[in-house]
């Protein structure tokens, strides 16, 4: 409510959101109607598996969503607006890098989550191949980044060339969070 009162528009963004959610959730359900019982009754097991898992992810998460803020923050208040404009533009490249975890998400992690818990071996193994696998992509982009930092740089356009050591810096940063979110969600 206190939101409101100082941001008189955030009701509209709030509710810009609703309505796709609740459609999304509409046709959820319409489409698993013949999959699953909805008046099952709730399994407390699995209710407990899911609750850990979101408090074991929701540290990295929380900080992934403020760190950006707040050093935006924290340069507009000891900086000047030319390092503003930098922060933001080097934070666009790092958030390229999320696209990674996205991919990651969408393709490896079902084939994961399909291998039952008694195979452990099999699961070790095909943890430590899904993060080689990744920490390689993220090491191809972070390489590439620093043979070639003008062509990154190129993205933002000629106000930024100047950023080559920082470019590389963003890169390896969003690298290293796309890394330890994927570790925390295997």
């Amino acid at each position: 409510l206190l939101v409101v009162l100082i941001f008189p528009v955030a009701w509209l963004a709030v509710a810009s959101g609703l309505l796709p959610q609740f459609l999304l959730n509409t046709k959820l359900r319409a489409g698993i109607r013949g999959l699953a019982d909805l008046q099952a009754p709730r399994d407390e097991n699995a209710q407990k598996k899911i609750a850990a898992q979101i408090l074991r992810v929701m540290p990295g998460s929380i900080y992934y969503v403020l760190v950006s803020q707040l050093s935006v923050l924290l340069i507009s208040l000891f900086g000047t607006t030319e390092g503003v404009a930098q922060v933001g533009a080097l934070s666009r490249i790092a958030l390229l890098m999320s696209f990674l975890l996205s991919v990651f998400q969408l393709v490896a992690m079902p084939r994961y989550a399909r291998i039952p818990e008694q195979e452990s071996l099999r699961l070790r193994r095909t943890y430590l191949l899904l993060l080689c696998g990744l920490v390689g992509v993220a090491a191809v982009a972070i390489s590439f980044t620093w043979l070639y930092p003008h062509a990154v740089l190129f993205i933002l356009g000629a106000k930024y060339s100047s950023l080559t050591y920082e470019v590389v810096l963003a890169v390896a940063a969003g690298a290293l969070s796309v890394i330890s979110m994927a570790m925390g969600t295997l």
